[in-house]
């Protein structure tokens, strides 16, 4: 049997907020993508606007993805 008296605790609850706001990150950037797309084809700004921001959003999720899993 191990001694498990020296073992440090684990805290799981950070990781768990940290993966749900890097997966809502996700989704946010893939819906604005995709809004981006539907609404360019209407004309005008929105679309466009919608299309950079959600490409920022993919960018951003990728690179906390870069920086976590180092």
């Amino acid at each position: 049997m191990t001694d498990t008296t020296d073992a440090p605790a684990t805290d799981t609850l950070p990781t768990l907020k940290a993966s749900i706001s890097h997966v809502f990150l996700w989704l946010l950037g893939l819906v604005g993508l995709i809004a981006g797309i539907i609404t360019t084809s209407s004309g005008g700004v929105l679309g466009p606007v919608l299309f950079g921001l959600g490409g920022l959003g993919v960018l951003l999720a990728l690179a906390v993805q870069a920086v976590r899993f180092r």
